[in-house]
Order: C-alpha cells, then structure tokens, then sequence
C-alpha cells in the first residue's frame, strides 16, 4: 500500500496506520515513512501541491 499525504500528516497517518494495523503477532510488517520530491497529476501534467494531499476528512489534534 502506497499513501500519499503532506509532510506535515505522515507521522499522523503512520500512527494511524499502526493502531489499525496491530495485532501483536510477530511479522506484522512495517510502516515506513519516505520523503518525495514531487508528484505530478497525469491528467493535467502538473504538479501536486501539498494542499491537494490534504485529508478531506476530520480534523486531529498535532
């Protein structure tokens, strides 16, 4: 699974991830956080800003 989201949510939605994903089994995998450089949308060949990875949905207390 590959999600994209602003610099400013990835630890966020890594934790978010965490919680959903435990099961407290051994092997249960990884969460990684990786910077990109750029993302560019392929229907209009310009580049994603930060705004448009902005989650839609509820607000959470940083």
């Amino acid at each position: 699974m590959t999600i994209y989201v602003a610099f400013d949510d990835a630890e966020h939605v890594a934790k978010v991830l965490l919680d959903a994903a435990y099961t407290n089994v051994e092997g249960e995998g990884l969460v990684s956080i990786s910077p990109v450089d750029n993302l560019f949308w392929i229907n209009s060949k310009s580049e994603a800003s930060a705004e448009n990875l902005r989650s839609i949905g509820g607000q959470y207390e940083k």
